[in-house]
């Protein structure tokens, strides 16, 4: 430890032994474990709820990922405010990288992302359902995602809706091959119930790909204007967006442009400069 003069934890969890002298900084994601514990495995919430209230205390600097994110923890740690500020996260999936084969035929809505209860895919596909129903020519769904846990197998709803010819579930796939995925989407569609920040989002983006996404948690500020926002607990809301989104060609073409120029504003060399300030302590040059 003699060499340590500042510890960075990516995580909301410090090494509760550490000397007072070595300057200590976190990045707190979210609070999932107040707001929808339900959602998280018991595992997770034994370590958060043993680690991370002391860390947020002893810690002299906090990074939320958004402005929601950092409401929640003044909510929940309203000591943490006066050294809580906010550094936008970026996409580490370059546009300009090695283009893989799309394995789909386009277009199609997209959806990437874990199996966990929190990002709400069992709305979403019930949704899914009733946008089939209601739609003269509906698109495909592709999922790309992975780590099923809950009591909703995705995997088992495609099979006994008979979806298994529109839904298409990717388990893993390379970024060359998601690079292809996400050019080719119709839209991106992520619901969750709760988000931090919302890192697909910003993915779809860069493509100019418009966005279906919640108007709860981070994600309605990171989508801004780019996206069409329902109300995640709504079944009815989100079959609408689907339809929308296949049939207003004009809406479609304007949160393009808007899904575009919004992509721009986020830079990991911006997102990585305000860190650093925040890490040293020379808080005044984030601002």
């Amino acid at each position: 430890m003699d060499a340590i003069d500042v510890f960075w934890s990516p995580f909301p969890q410090l090494p509760v032994l550490l000397p007072p002298r070595i300057r200590k900084v976190l990045t707190v994601h979210d609070v999932v474990r107040r707001r929808f514990p339900t959602t998280m495995t018991r595992g997770t919430l034994v370590k958060e709820a043993l680690l991370t209230p002391l860390s947020l205390r002893i810690a002299d600097h906090l990074v939320a990922d958004s402005h929601f994110t950092r409401s929640e923890v003044m909510t929940f740690f309203p000591g943490a405010g006066c050294k809580i500020d906010v550094v936008y996260l970026a996409s580490s999936l370059r546009t300009d990288g090695a283009m893989g084969t799309c394995p789909l035929s386009a277009p199609y809505f997209l959806f990437v992302g874990s199996y966990e209860p929190r990002k709400n895919i069992k709305r979403m596909l019930h949704a899914y359902v009733q946008y089939r129903t209601s739609c003269l020519s509906p698109l495909d769904l592709v999922v790309v995602g992975s780590g099923q846990w809950g009591d909703f197998s995705v995997f088992d709803f495609t099979q006994t809706s008979n979806l298994q010819s529109c839904v298409h579930l990717i388990r893993h796939v390379d970024d060359s091959v998601l690079r292809a995925l996400y050019a080719h989407a119709q839209a991106l569609v992520l619901v969750s119930l709760y988000e931090g920040f919302g890192l697909p989002l910003v993915e779809a983006m860069q493509w100019g790909i418009p966005l279906i996404a919640s108007n709860t948690s981070a994600l309605a500020e990171i989508a801004g204007d780019a996206a069409l926002l329902v109300d995640p607990n709504d079944t009815d809301a989100i079959a609408k967006a689907f339809g929308r989104m296949t049939e207003d060609v004009t809406m479609r073409q304007e949160l393009s442009h808007k899904a575009e120029a919004r992509g721009r504003q986020f830079s990991w060399k911006k997102a990585a400069s305000e860190s650093m300030a925040l890490i040293v302590g020379d808080r005044a040059s984030t601002k």
